[in-house]
């Protein structure tokens, strides 16, 4: 998987899977659930949102544990961003209601370089 990449007013969006424990013990797909995410500088369990404006949005997208994130490029401005992230790893958590919480490292950069083809 690529890490995602966190830039100043650019849309931040992918998909993760998430799994649970199922009643056998084996890891199970979730497939539905109330969601939250934000960012963060430490993947801790005590992590909190960076900033109050840095909550994204999550969804799930069908069956096999696939789930969209996304942060809407309009709250992730330079100053924020730099704020937070210039010295600290990001990290996206998220949090479903019956106790799953998962990490998500990304990468931050100033600037955001285009593919030439």
């Amino acid at each position: 998987m690529a890490t995602p990449q966190l830039s100043p007013l650019n849309d931040l969006a992918f998909l993760v899977t998430l799994k649970v424990m199922g009643p056998t013990g084996a890891l199970i797909p979730l497939d539905a659930g109330t969601a939250t995410c934000f960012l963060a500088t430490s993947n801790l369990s005590t992590a909190t949102a960076a900033d109050p404006s840095l909550a994204g949005v999550i969804t799930p997208v069908g069956s096999g544990g696939k789930w969209t994130v996304a942060f809407d490029a309009a709250a992730l401005t330079p100053t924020l961003l730099a704020t937070h992230f210039a010295a600290a790893t990001p990290y996206v958590i998220i949090q479903v209601l019956n106790g799953i919480r998962r990490a998500v490292a990304c990468q931050y950069s100033d600037t955001y370089e285009a593919e030439v083809s």
